[in-house]
């Protein structure tokens, strides 16, 4: 797991407050790469930090920045992952409790997810042939 210099994983910490303006370069852009996780738009995350809009977009088209937001960004659904294959074994008692009940919502839901999941293997595959095509083509 990559060391970042702030925490990831819980809300709260990902809740970022208005930082004061001053600290080095450093220090600002990893204040700004907490934001962008957080906040929907580059302008909140930099307004949340109050750092210029125009810095934190130049900023984010630093390579070292962009390194350091994708590995942030894959520590997060990491982590994220976890968590959710940890309720796993919860999530199935209750999903069998209501299709024993006759919930028969959670067995549509059920049938909606397994559609979902055929489409986006079949996607996967399509995507898979036509790099495969284009690299003969060459």
């Amino acid at each position: 797991m990559v060391d970042l210099p702030f925490k990831v994983g819980k809300r709260e910490a990902l809740v970022v407050t208005k930082k004061s303006s001053t600290g080095s370069k450093e220090e600002r852009v990893t204040q700004l790469v907490e934001a962008v996780l957080v906040f929907n738009t580059i302008r909140e995350a930099a307004d949340s930090i109050g750092l210029p809009y125009s810095t934190a977009r130049n900023w984010l088209y630093e390579p070292a920045t962009q390194e350091l937001l994708r590995q942030a960004r894959t520590q997060v659904y990491t982590t994220a992952l976890s968590q959710l294959s940890g309720m796993a074994a919860k999530a199935v008692k209750v999903i069998g409790s209501a299709l024993d009940r006759g919930d028969v919502s959670v067995a549509k839901w059920l049938m909606d997810r397994g559609d979902a999941m055929a489409f986006a293997e079949l996607n996967d595959r399509v995507d898979e042939l036509e790099k495969k095509r284009n690299s003969n083509a060459r």
